[in-house]
């Protein structure tokens, strides 16, 4: 499923592969890293521990296991759709170790479970962007909300972009809107994430917006470039790609990639009238 926001600030689906994933309970209030368990190896139940996403939902009702085996004894059971505490992933498995009310809990197949990214930003952040033949530009970006996607169980975290550019001499000032899907985009059990940065301003002909699409593959930690909506007003560039480790970094990447993709269309548009 990838998605885009449109004009009016409602969601629409490009392609529908809905897996039903409902019933999202335990809110968290996690901070913007990706909220991975990473670093030194950790014992969980008298089992070492690699890495892992910090946070995971049910797809399916499971059971918990007290080891990371299947004939181990079963200590309780997680209804579809909770949303979990991840210690991290049981040496050579895919067994994930969680917690439940802080405390240690046991194992679940990893099959069962898919990562959750907490899009959401304490404070604002800044770059600058600059490249050879391109205006020079100045960003901020500022989390705005989180809004669940009608009639799908995904959520994302969206934000506000500010950009002050100097182009043929004059700072022209304009804005984007940026969004990360919350649960993976298409197939759950596929750890790959929707990035958007949107372009309000910029019109093509049949009326739809510039927007330029990054993935993101958690386990792998690269943001790749997948397409932008309009061509004709883009540069054609391939195999754009960065390694990225946090939040903050996953969308400063994607600034990057959106700045190295608009083409000279996109510039004209934003001099001539498209600014705030």
């Amino acid at each position: 499923m990838k998605i885009n926001k449109g004009m009016r600030g409602t969601w629409t689906l490009r392609v529908i592969a809905l897996m039903a994933c409902t019933n999202l309970m335990l809110p968290l209030q996690l901070n913007a890293q990706l909220m991975e368990n990473n670093g030194l190896d950790k014992k969980f139940l008298g089992h070492t521990l690699g890495d892992s996403a910090g946070v995971y939902i049910t797809l399916k009702d499971v059971n918990v296991r007290k080891a990371p085996f299947t004939k181990s004894a079963k200590v309780g059971i997680v209804r579809k759709g909770v949303r979990l505490v991840a210690v991290g992933r049981a040496k050579g498995t895919k067994w994930i170790g969680i917690k439940k009310n802080g405390k240690e809990f046991g194992f679940i197949y990893g099959t069962a479970l898919t990562a959750v990214l907490d899009g959401k930003l304490n404070s604002s952040i800044s770059g600058v962007l600059e490249s050879d033949g391109k205006p020079t530009c100045n960003y901020t970006i500022n989390f705005d909300a989180k809004h669940k996607v009608s009639g799908d169980p995904q959520i994302t975290s969206d934000y506000s972009v500010t950009l002050s550019c100097i182009i043929k001499g004059k700072k022209v000032k304009f804005s984007a809107t940026m969004f990360i899907t919350e649960l993976p985009y298409k197939e759950r059990r596929k750890n790959i994430f929707q990035v958007n940065l949107d372009l309000p301003g910029v019109v093509g002909d049949d009326g739809e917006i510039v927007s330029v699409i990054s993935l993101y593959n958690l386990d792998k930690r690269i943001l790749v470039f997948e397409a932008v909506t309009n061509s004709r007003v883009g540069n054609k560039i391939s195999g754009l790609r960065k390694s990225v480790k946090s939040i903050p970094e996953i969308l400063k990447a994607a600034v990057e990639f959106s700045y190295r993709i608009w083409g000279p269309n996109v510039w004209k548009r934003v001099e001539y009238g498209n600014g705030f």
